[in-house]
Formats: structure tokens, C-alpha cells, sequence
């Protein structure tokens, strides 16, 4: 964990590692030429496992001694797919001591 400032207000908890990744996806769409009572299009399922590179560090805001808001980008990237997110959270519980 790293204080971003003198007050320690602001803090970062870095978290870097793999995973596993297991992807389904659909292929080789065909228009149905006899759409009636059954589906429109068929498809081929496919399912596919990687090895992905998990990236997901924490910005801290502990507000006071038990209770802040996090902010949290990730990331996974593998040879498939990428993703990308944010989330957003609380501390509740005993999270800095005296100041």
C-alpha cells in the first residue's frame, strides 16, 4: 500500500496477477430458410480458455478510522479479448488508525 499524500487521505493498494479465462462465444451464423416454430438463425458454439493478465489496482479514500470509498479500474487482457472496467466502493471497519 502507498500513501499518494502527507496526510495519508489518499492511498493506493496495487494488485497485479493471472487468470484463467474461459470465453463462449457463437459462430458461423446461417439464416434459417424455414423460420416456422423454430429459430431464426443457426449458429455453432464455440468455447475457448486462456491465460489472461490481470490487472486491478485500489485508489483508498478512507474518510475517517472505519469508513471510506474506493475506486477501482481492471483490467484483463489475453491473446482473445480484452476487458476493461472501473468499480466503486466503500470501507466499513477499522481502515487507518489515529491520526
Amino acid at each position: 500500500m502507498y500513501n499518494l499524500n502527507a496526510k495519508k487521505s489518499i492511498r493506493v493498494n496495487a494488485a497485479i496477477g493471472i487468470g484463467y479465462t474461459e470465453i463462449r462465444s457463437v459462430e458461423n451464423w446461417q439464416k434459417n430458410l424455414n423460420p416456422s416454430y423454430s429459430q431464426n438463425y443457426t449458429y455453432d458454439k464455440v468455447d475457448k480458455s486462456t491465460v489472461s493478465l490481470v490487472i486491478s489496482p485500489k485508489v483508498e479514500f478512507p474518510l475517517g478510522r472505519v469508513f471510506g470509498f474506493t475506486a477501482s479500474p481492471v483490467a484483463i487482457i489475453n491473446k482473445e479479448s480484452s476487458y476493461y472496467g472501473i468499480g466503486l466502493g466503500y470501507m466499513l471497519g477499522r481502515i487507518s488508525y489515529k491520526r
